[in-house]
């Protein structure tokens, strides 16, 4: 096969009728495209730098249009492209850079932006494009595993290939190896990609890296690959997109250098955006996502993190020598930290005491408020209210009993290295005597009767807040599923608090149903809808594949103080009730045709003016 450049240049030659030679001082074996005559010295000239295709490839057809392109843009006389050698210090003198994503990646002291990135009918994303398959001969019945292909022969088409390298070398890495030394050893094809496979049956080389559709692209060539096996397939979930054993990345990029002005860069990215896919499919688009191909490349110490194996004197030197220093000067301040952490460790305990005496203050104040609720369990709300806070607060005094006990036997250790410790504890227990503060200002609230204030909220938020403390609470195995409104049309006039409460029972009910079960599921979704008389509203739906209620179960739900747990009253429900009618809302359940059950939420939609509970 002929190599990229010979084959290349004789393409755009043949394409474009580039006849004219440049007045520049360019090598004519390096120059892509020349300049039809004289540049118009009224005209910006442009330099395209492209780096070697490892050829075949699908992304070759798009290149002439794309030359094309550029030259009406700028003009025939003042466009050319050529090859770029890969010495970062070409870039300087050029405007453009086309080339594999690692091409753009490995240049990032130069300030290149990338402009476009080529995207297909096979592979619409961009950013999940150009990937690379490892391969073997099919009668090599020793290799299929990853670990049959450590100490074999390696075939790649160079050094710094992206897709026909560097990307099969990442995937090693994620899986554990060290790239550098799982290979016996590497032989390169100069960017010759079905070379590759002919290393593979020649018996040169055990393994071989190849970009991925590579084998597609020659099968409906008519070459016969049958020959050849694919390593490490991963599924795609596509079955039309080509076999791959790495992750997918970004495709082939066209990136400006800090000698394009920004004018100039806007008028080739509408040109490009505004060419008609090629008939292979092809056409330019952007690609937002280049973080995975940079976080290979700092994982394989490789392309722009290269400079991470420099291991001589001066960069041991240059790494090391502060280190020294740091250990020279901690040893002779070892005396003065010790003191600074006897200090810290004396502040932390006095602070510990005083939050000692606080909590002991709320939770005699929090004793009072049951004693004061249970006398007037008999007046109806503030009667039920008595039953919730005592079932509400259960959780949280026992959490801060439980941080007392561990923070006491801290304390008796006297530990300068308990200090952290100790303000972790500080501050969860300030968490729960909030939490716990909270509550009991609601119930006090409603003992005098009063309208609960209102703000406007996002019922996303409130809804993915009470989610996200209950999963990292981990009462249960079962993580609880969020799925919500998009956009901002969940706006109600609500008690972040009380509605929070609220949905944190109900997932506590559906958590509980499906304890017992093989598979447990429990989800919250938000979503809009309307009522039976036409005004939108907001439903909050909690669902859970627990066992199906009997009807008599089922229809004790609507009382306030029912439940289906053994032991239970029902407290959780009620509380759950008493607060959605406060809301202006409605609490319903549904049975599914075979089990579980869906308890719904439904509250008015915000409008100008915000509600009030009385």
């Amino acid at each position: 096969m002929k190599t990229f450049l010979r084959t290349l240049t004789l393409l755009c030659l043949c394409v474009l009728s580039l006849s004219a030679l440049s007045e520049e001082s360019v090598s004519p074996s390096e120059v892509l495209v020349k300049p039809f005559g004289r540049p118009d010295p009224n005209s910006p000239f442009i330099t395209m730098l492209v780096s070697p295709l490892a050829r075949p490839n699908g992304q070759e057809d798009i290149i002439p249009q794309t030359f094309r392109a550029l030259q009406e843009v700028f003009g025939p006389n003042n466009f050319r492209a050529v090859l770029f050698s890969g010495n970062p210090e070409d870039i300087k003198d050029a405007d453009l850079v086309l080339g594999s994503t690692g091409t753009y990646l490995r240049m990032p002291n130069k300030g290149l932006r990338d402009l476009a990135t080529v995207a297909s009918d096979l592979h619409p994303d961009p950013n999940n494009a150009e990937g690379s398959l490892l391969v073997t001969l099919k009668s090599r019945n020793d290799i299929n595993t990853l670990e049959d292909m450590k100490g074999k022969r390696l075939a790649a088409t160079g050094p710094n290939g992206f897709a026909g390298h560097d990307l099969a070398l990442g995937e090693l890495a994620q899986r554990g190896q060290d790239p550098d030394h799982f290979f016996s050893s590497e032989i390169y094809t100069h960017y010759d990609m079905p070379a590759v496979l002919t290393k593979l049956r020649n018996n040169q080389a055990d393994i071989g890296i190849i970009r991925n559709c590579l084998l597609e692209n020659l099968k409906k060539q008519g070459d016969n690959v049958d020959d050849i096996k694919p390593l490490l397939v991963k599924d795609v979930g596509e079955s039309e997109r080509c076999l791959t054993s790495t992750d997918l990345y970004p495709n082939w990029t066209i990136a400006a250098t800090p000698r394009l002005s920004p004018e100039l860069s806007r008028r080739v990215v509408l040109k490009l955006f505004s060419l008609p896919s090629n008939p292979g499919g092809l056409h330019w688009t952007v690609a937002s996502d280049y973080s995975g191909a940079d976080a290979m490349y700092k994982q394989i110490r490789r392309g722009p993190y290269a400079y991470l194996r420099e291991w001589n004197l001066k960069r041991f030197w240059d790494m090391y020598w502060p280190w020294c220093l740091l250990g020279l000067v901690l040893l002779a301040t070892g005396i003065a930290h010790n003191i600074r952490t006897g200090y810290l460790v004396e502040k932390r305990t006095r602070q510990l005491r005083e939050s000692f005496q606080n909590q002991r203050r709320l939770e005699e104040k929090a004793r009072r408020a049951q004693e004061k609720m249970a006398s007037l369990q008999k007046t109806g709300v503030v009667g039920q209210m008595s039953l919730i806070v005592a079932h509400e607060l259960r959780q949280p005094l026992s959490a801060i009993s439980g941080y007392l006990h561990g923070i006491e036997r801290l304390l008796d250790q006297n530990n300068p290295a308990n200090s952290a410790m100790l303000s972790s504890g500080i501050g969860a227990i300030k968490s729960q005597a909030k939490t716990a503060e909270s509550i009991l200002e609601k119930v006090r609230s409603y003992a005098r009767k009063k309208g609960q204030p209102r703000s406007l909220l996002n019922a996303n938020e409130i809804v993915l807040e009470a989610v996200n403390t209950l999963n990292e609470a981990m009462l249960s195995p079962t993580k609880v599923t969020f799925s919500g409104l998009k956009g901002r049309d969940d706006k109600i006039w609500s008690d972040k608090t009380e509605l929070e409460l609220a949905v944190q029972n109900l997932l506590k009910n559906a958590l509980h149903a499906v304890s017992s079960e093989k598979n447990p599921s429990v989800s919250v979704s938000v979503h809009k809808e309307k009522s039976s008389g036409g005004s939108p509203r907001i439903a909050i739906s909690v669902s859970d594949n627990g066992p199906r209620l009997s009807d008599e179960a089922f229809e004790k739900l609507s009382s306030v103080l029912s439940s289906s747990k053994i032991d239970g009253l029902g407290l959780g429900l009620s509380i759950v009730r008493l607060i959605v009618e406060n809301h202006g809302g409605q609490l319903e359940f549904f049975r599914g045709p075979e089990n579980g059950l869906k308890a719904v939420i439904f509250l008015p939609e915000a409008d100008e003016n915000p509600g009030s509970s009385e």
